[in-house]
This record gives C-alpha cells, sequence and structure tokens, in this order.
C-alpha cells in the first residue's frame, strides 16, 4: 500500500470493521486509543479525551473542554456526496446552543440543539428531524448522507428526515475536522465516507435489521 499522508508508515495500526475504498475517516476506539482506521491513517490532534464502553468495545468519553480534531486534509474535503456517522450517548442536552460533532468549519457537520434536535449541515444549507426530544441516556446511532440532491438523516437505522439541497459540499474551510466541539458525550464508531450510504448500509452500521428507508 503506498503511503497517502508521507508520514513513512505504509499500514494504518488498526483496520475499520467496515473497510471501504470511499471511507475517509474512522475513529473506532477499539484500541483504547484514537486511532485512524481508515487507509489514510490520519493524526488526531487530542486532550481530556477518555474511555468507557459500550456492549463489548471500547468507546471514547469527551467532555466541554475535550479536544478531538483532525488537521486540514485533501482526503476530507469531500466535494460530490458523503456520508458521517456516529454512535453517541448524551445524558444531558446542551443547556444553550447545540452540541455540535464531526465538524469540518463552513463545509459538513452535525449537532443536538437544547431540545434534543438532530440537524445535519452540509455548506449553509442543512436539514433536522422532527423528533423533539431524542431519548437521553442510551446509545443512539446518527448518520447524515447526501448524494448530491437529497440530504437523509437516519437514527438508529431508520430514515428521520430528509432535505432537498441543490449545491455541492464546499471545500474552503481551513480548520480541519473537529471530532468533538463542545460536547460532552459517549462517542463510538466515528466514520466519514467520500459516498452516499444506502439506508440498508447505515441500518447495519446501527447495528439494526429492518430499518425504515423513507422519510418526509
Amino acid at each position: 500500500m503506498v503511503d497517502p499522508t508521507g508520514d513513512g508508515s505504509s499500514t494504518p495500526l488498526v483496520t475499520c470493521k467496515y473497510p471501504d475504498t470511499a471511507l475517509r475517516l474512522c475513529f473506532e476506539f477499539d484500541d483504547g486509543k484514537v486511532t485512524d482506521g481508515s487507509q489514510y491513517h490520519l493524526t488526531a490532534t487530542t486532550s481530556n479525551v477518555g474511555m468507557t464502553n459500550r456492549d463489548n468495545g471500547k468507546a471514547a468519553a469527551v467532555y466541554w473542554e475535550s479536544d478531538l480534531d483532525v488537521g486540514e486534509s485533501p482526503m476530507l474535503d469531500i466535494t460530490q456526496s458523503i456520508t458521517f456517522e456516529t454512535f453517541l450517548y448524551i445524558n444531558a442536552y446542551p443547556p444553550f446552543g447545540a452540541y455540535t460533532f464531526i465538524r469540518n468549519e463552513g463545509q459538513y457537520g452535525m449537532s443536538i440543539d437544547a431540545s434534543g434536535k438532530l440537524r445535519c449541515y452540509i455548506g449553509t444549507q442543512s436539514a433536522d428531524t422532527s423528533l423533539t426530544s431524542l431519548t437521553r441516556d442510551i446509545w443512539h446511532h446518527f448518520a447524515c448522507a447526501y448524494d448530491g440532491t437529497k440530504l437523509r438523516i437516519y437514527v438508529d437505522g431508520n430514515a428521520a428526515k430528509c432535505g432537498d439541497l441543490t449545491n455541492a459540499i464546499p471545500t474552503a474551510g481551513t480548520q480541519g475536522t473537529r471530532v468533538v466541539d463542545n460536547l460532552t458525550a459517549y462517542m463510538d464508531d466515528v466514520r466519514i465516507y467520500a459516498r452516499a450510504l444506502s439506508g440498508a448500509e447505515i441500518c447495519s452500521h446501527a447495528d439494526k435489521t429492518g430499518c425504515s428507508a423513507s422519510c418526509e
């Protein structure tokens, strides 16, 4: 394998459980560390990131002052279609504003607001769930998938909302990708793909079967 990052390492230190040629970033925390399991093995800068458990594996514990950032990289400047997903466990909604995560400033990201509403961003456009309150104190799987014309939001493998978008994904951001941004939660299986995953794929990644693919 050719080293795409020029850091002298020819293979990633860990392997993502869903290998895919479109996979650009993959933090699964199964090694008890923050290690990118994609073929690009991008480097993360971290501080105040702890570890917890989800099912039989490791997950990250992050806090309001935690940082988990990936520096500016062309691998994460995705222009045509994209999926970003994660498991998240929140025991309290933000007291004001929103918790944001998997955030590439001005390009794409997702957040949860003080009412428990999940929002996905593509550039300046966004879509949010019609749910008024996502259940706290349990693990949820969240995914945002954009195919160039429609942005789909998935909660626990089920399509929760669709929005029509018309613009290409911007690539003008210079701040890199912030996986954690003013977020207090447990987090697991953070992945970014340079394609729109199907509803069936997202359902599988959420550890579910028989998910609903229709949304409004």
